[in-house]
């Protein structure tokens, strides 16, 4: 990373290198928690990140829905050592990319919307009845474009679908990886969709988008590879060890292993 700018290209207008600047604030790597060692195995073998349909709660407008699933994966940039919430609730086992990788392949930061704003409701509510008195062309268009902003929306806080309890959803500082679907279906769906209520179903949807819309990599984008304990680090060890890659690319996979216990040691 550098924090090197241009000012201006030839016609006057702002140019802003590619190169990304350090942040102070946040962590220069995009994390992503799970719950068993197995699925960043899962990862390191496939070189593949697959998103999922998601249930996501906007029970707060008015609109005609209260969920959407959104075939989405998500990261953070939750610095290390404020992590340990989020680790509570998604998990000890974490691989890092580097920002560069992340920013690249399209990852987009939740935009967090304080729930209690009712001009922020009701203007999206107003949004939602304008399209019923659109054209076909012009329902289209502004479907699409009220689609693209709720696929990255989030309340500040709010209940979570998946403990019922309420809670900061903004302290996730979440980044989401957001596939462009174009088939016989989107990547955001309501219950009323194909019956996407009913869980083998939505599960044979995450089988068909797997193949075709998940997020590569290489092994030089991958930062940290976090096991929970020191002992892990062997068992990873031998993981990477099996992987059919050259020594130089197994040799530096090793080297981005780190296990909570000696991180937290250090914080």
């Amino acid at each position: 990373m550098s924090n090197n700018f241009h000012n201006t290209d030839k016609s006057g207008k702002p140019n802003i290198s590619n190169d990304i600047p350090e942040s102070v604030l946040s962590a220069n790597t995009f994390f992503h928690y799970v719950d068993k060692i197995k699925y960043i195995y899962e990862i390191l073998d496939t070189q593949q990140i697959n998103p999922r349909f998601t249930k996501e709660d906007y029970s707060m407008f008015n609109i005609g829905f209260d969920n959407l699933y959104i075939a989405e994966k998500c990261f953070c940039d939750i610095l290390l050592h404020q992590v340990n919430e989020h680790k509570k609730e998604y998990g000890n086992y974490c691989i890092g990319f580097s920002k560069e990788w992340g920013l690249s392949n399209g990852l987009q930061p939740v935009i967090y919307f304080n729930n209690q704003n009712n001009e922020f409701l009701s203007m999206i509510e107003r949004n939602f009845k304008i399209i019923d008195g659109l054209n076909d062309k012009d329902a289209d268009i502004m479907g699409d474009i009220l689609g693209y902003n709720m696929k990255y929306y989030k309340p500040v806080y709010g209940r979570d679908l998946k403990t019922n309890k309420n809670k900061i959803f903004m302290d996730e500082r979440e980044w989401r990886y957001v596939p462009n679907i174009d088939s016989d279906f989107s990547e955001i769906l309501t219950d009323d969709d194909i019956a996407f209520n009913d869980a083998e179903i939505r599960e044979t949807y995450n089988k068909l988008i797997s193949k075709s819309y998940a997020l590569s990599f290489d092994y030089s984008d991958i930062k940290y590879l976090i096991v929970n304990t020191k002992s892990q680090i062997q068992s990873m060890v031998k993981h990477i060890d099996r992987l059919n890659v050259s020594n130089d690319v197994k040799n530096l996979l090793k080297t981005r292993i780190f296990s909570w216990e000696e991180i937290e040691r250090d914080l």
